[in-house]
C-alpha cells in the first residue's frame, strides 16, 4: 500500500509507485482527500477525483481509493496490507507507524523506499511555500458566531470559567520567566500539580501567543470548544491558536483552526497534524501538548515514549519551540525518559 496527494505527478511520484509495487503482488494507491477531519487544510491545485484519475492513468497501480476523512490509519486496517511503502517526505515516522501497527494487530510492515534524485527534490521540498490557514475567526464577532454553533445552549454554564483577577499571580510570573529561560526554539517539560494544570495552560498559550506567531495546542484535556470559552474568558487571541481536539470527533461548521482526531490514542493521526501544521505555517511557531501524564493514561509506553520524540524532533527540525505540561505525579520512570528529551524542566 502506497499513500500521497498527487497534485499534479511528477517523475518522483512515478519512481515512488514503482519501488512500491516491487514490495508486493498487488499495489493498492490511498490518494489524499480534499479536506479531512484530522490534518490542518491542504489547498490542493487538482480536486481529489482527477488526482485519483491521474493516478489510475499511471497504470502502475492495481487499485487506486480514497483515504480517510476521519483517521490516517482507516484504509490500513480495511485493506489490512502486508507492506506499507513510504518515503522520508511523508509525514510520518516509520517506527511510530510500525508500533502504532502493532499495537491495532496489524501485522503490515514499513518499509521506507528510496526517494527519486535526492539531491533535486531535497531542495525543492526544504523551499516549498507554507501556506498559512485564512484568519477565518481573528475577531470577537466571529468568535461569538462560533461559540453559537459549537455549543449547545446547555452546556455553555458548564464551560464558564471565573473571571480572572487583572493582577498577575505568582505562578504566572515564574513560568514567564522560566519559559523566556529556554533555549531559543528548544524544548521544555512543565510539571504542576494537577489542580494547576489548566491555569498553567492559559498562562502559556496566552505569553505564547503573544510572543510567537502560532501556537499548536494538542489538548488531551479538553475539547476545543471548552478551550474556546477558556481563552476568550482570559484574553487570549485564538486568531493566533491551533487546535488539534483529541477528544472530539468532529465539529460544527467549517473552521480551519481546529483538526478532530477523536482518539488520545491515535498518536499517528496527531503527528501528522502536528507535522503537516509546522511544515506550513509560516513564521515563528510553538508546539504546546497538555497533557503528557493525561496521555500516558491511553497509550502503550513504548509507543507513546517514540511519539514524543518524533513530536520534539519535528518540532526542533522545523524552527519550532516545544512546551510539554504534566501533572508531577505521573509515571516518574517515563517522566524521566521525557526530561532527557528536553532542553529544560520547569517545576511549579
Amino acid at each position: 500500500m502506497a499513500f500521497g496527494a498527487f497534485d499534479g505527478l511528477h517523475p518522483g511520484n512515478i519512481h515512488y509507485l514503482q519501488e512500491a509495487k516491487k514490495l508486493g503482488d498487488r499495489l493498492i494507491v490511498v490518494v489524499s482527500p480534499d479536506k479531512t477531519a484530522w490534518k490542518f487544510p491542504i489547498r490542493f491545485q487538482l480536486p481529489e477525483k482527477e488526482r485519483i484519475e491521474l493516478v489510475r492513468l499511471l497504470g502502475i497501480a492495481d487499485e487506486v481509493m480514497l483515504g480517510s476523512t476521519t483517521d490516517a490509519l482507516e484504509r490500513i486496517i480495511e485493506q489490512k496490507p502486508d507492506v506499507i511503502a513510504i518515503t522520508h517526505y511523508h509525514p510520518v515516522d516509520p517506527q511510530l507507524l510500525q508500533l502504532d501497527l502493532q499495537k491495532r494487530g496489524l501485522a503490515a510492515k514499513v518499509i521506507e523506499v528510496p526517494v527519486y534524485k535526492p539531491e533535486i527534490y531535497d531542495a525543492v521540498f526544504s523551499r516549498e511555500a507554507r501556506v498559512q490557514p485564512n484568519a477565518a475567526h481573528e475577531n470577537t464577532e466571529i468568535y461569538e458566531t462560533m461559540l453559537e454553533r459549537n455549543v449547545p445552549a446547555g452546556e455553555a454554564e458548564a464551560v464558564e470559567v471565573e473571571e480572572q483577577p487583572s493582577r498577575r499571580i505568582a505562578f504566572e510570573e515564574r513560568m514567564e520567566k522560566e519559559l523566556l529561560d529556554v533555549p531559543d526554539k528548544g524544548c521544555a517539560l512543565l510539571k504542576a500539580d494537577s489542580d494547576s494544570l489548566l491555569k498553567l495552560h492559559l498562562a502559556a498559550v496566552k505569553l505564547l501567543s503573544e510572543k510567537f506567531h502560532k501556537v499548536i495546542v494538542i489538548s488531551a484535556n479538553r475539547p476545543y470548544t471548552t478551550l474556546l470559552h477558556e481563552y476568550g474568558a482570559n484574553g487570549i487571541d485564538f486568531g493566533k491558536v491551533l487546535v488539534v481536539d483529541c477528544i472530539s470527533k468532529s465539529g460544527v461548521g467549517k473552521n480551519e483552526w481546529v483538526r478532530y482526531i477523536g482518539n488520545v490514542s491515535n498518536l499517528s493521526s496527531i503527528a501528522i497534524s502536528v507535522k503537516e501544521a509546522l511544515n506550513r505555517i509560516p513564521g515563528d511557531r510553538f508546539v504546546l501538548l497538555d497533557s503528557v501524564s493525561t496521555m500516558m493514561i491511553y497509550n502503550d509506553r513504548e509507543l507513546f515514549a517514540r511519539f514524543l520524540h518524533r513530536l520534539l524532533t519535528d518540532a526542533r527540525a522545523t524552527g519550532a519551540g516545544c512546551l510539554l505540561l504534566t501533572d508531577k505525579s505521573a509515571d516518574k520512570v517515563l517522566l524521566k525518559e521525557v526530561e532527557e528529551m528536553c532542553d529544560k524542566t520547569i517545576e511549579i
